[in-house]
C-alpha cells in the first residue's frame, strides 16, 4: 500500500509538469544579419481573443514594442514591414516572422493574448479595456559576431529550435491524458487492494468472537437444586 502512495505522489508530479506551464522559459537564438527567422508562440486563439507579440530591446532602453493581430494588416505592413504573423494550424496560434534580421531587432521576443472587456465602473458608467495575457516562453534573438560565437552543443538552426517547442506542447496533452489513466488505475487498485484488507479482518473479528463465545460456553457450569418438602 505504501508503494501505491509513493507511486500516485511521483505521478501527481509529473502531470503537474505536464501542464506546460513552463515558467521562466528562455530560448536563445543566434542569427546572422539579413536572415530569416520565425518564433514559435505558446498562447492559443479563441473567440475575442487575438495574438499580439512583445519584444524589450535588450541593447539600449525602449518601449516595448507591441505588434498585435487586432491592427489591420494595412497598419501591420506599413508599420512592421519585416513583421509577418505566420498562421500555426497545430497550436492554433500565430508564429512572429522576421524577415531581413538587422542589429535593431535583438531583443527579448514572447507573445501573448490581449481581449477588450466592456466594464463598468463606480458612476456606472461603461469603458472598455484591454486586458493582456502573456506567455510562458520567451525568445531571445542575439546577432552572430565574433564576441557571440555559437556553443558547439547549441544548434543554431531556427526551424529545428521550432519544432522541438512544437513536439513539447504537442506531446503535452497526450502525456497528461495518459498520466491521469494511470492515476486512476493506481487509485482503482488502492481501494480494492483496502476494500479487500477490510473483508479480511472483519472475517477475522467475526471468527475470533465466535471462538470466544464457544469458550465460554463451555466454561458454564450447571448446578442442580434439589428441594425436599
Amino acid at each position: 500500500m505504501d508503494e501505491l502512495l509513493k507511486i500516485l505522489i511521483v505521478l501527481s508530479g509529473l502531470i503537474s509538469w505536464s501542464r506546460c506551464s513552463i515558467s521562466d522559459s528562455m530560448l536563445e537564438t543566434i542569427v546572422q544579419p539579413g536572415d530569416n527567422i520565425t518564433i514559435y508562440c505558446d498562447c492559443k486563439l479563441s473567440t475575442g481573443i487575438y495574438v499580439a507579440w512583445f519584444r524589450n530591446c535588450s541593447h539600449e532602453y525602449q518601449p516595448t514594442l507591441v505588434v498585435d493581430w487586432k491592427s489591420s494588416l494595412y497598419e501591420r505592413e506599413i508599420r512592421f514591414p519585416r513583421f509577418k504573423f505566420v498562421k500555426n494550424e497545430s497550436s492554433n496560434s500565430y508564429d512572429l516572422m522576421i524577415i531581413n534580421v538587422t542589429y535593431s531587432d535583438e531583443g527579448l521576443y514572447y507573445c501573448g493574448t490581449v481581449e477588450t472587456k466592456v466594464e463598468k465602473d463606480e458612476n456606472k458608467n461603461i469603458f472598455s479595456k484591454e486586458a493582456y495575457v502573456y506567455g510562458n516562453l520567451t525568445t531571445k534573438i542575439t546577432l552572430y559576431t565574433e564576441t557571440h560565437l555559437p556553443h558547439p552543443n547549441i544548434s543554431t538552426t531556427v526551424e529545428e529550435c521550432g519544432l522541438c517547442w512544437k513536439l513539447l506542447f504537442s506531446l503535452c496533452p497526450a502525456f497528461s491524458a495518459l498520466s491521469a489513466l494511470v492515476s486512476a488505475f493506481l487509485v482503482y487498485r488502492l481501494c480494492q487492494k483496502s476494500g479487500k484488507s477490510n473483508t479480511q479482518a472483519d472475517k477475522k473479528r467475526g471468527n475470533t468472537l465466535r471462538q470466544t463465545e464457544e469458550t465460554q460456553d463451555e466454561n458454564v457450569c450447571y448446578a442442580a437444586l434439589e428441594i425436599h418438602q
